[in-house]
């Protein structure tokens, strides 16, 4: 069972991708509102896969990425 973290700062958005994924599978879906929060779930337990939207509110997705690469190489 893979370990998938959804990030987006819309919460319909959100809800849309979870179920997506959790559709016909076993995969654990955790959400994230904004890369803050991304960052806190990753500090916890590291998914096997980031979903995460690009234009978001004070942290994109592209800085989430290179954050998420500098704390955890």
């Amino acid at each position: 069972m893979a370990s998938i973290l959804v990030v987006d700062d819309s919460a319909v958005d959100r809800k849309v991708i979870g179920a997506l994924l959790q559709k016909g599978s076993a995969h654990s879906v955790q959400f994230a509102s904004d890369g803050a929060e991304a960052l806190g779930h990753v500090g916890h337990a590291m998914p096997d896969l980031i979903v995460t939207d690009l234009m978001m509110p004070k942290m994109d997705g592209l800085q989430l990425v290179r954050a998420i690469r500098v704390q955890h190489p």
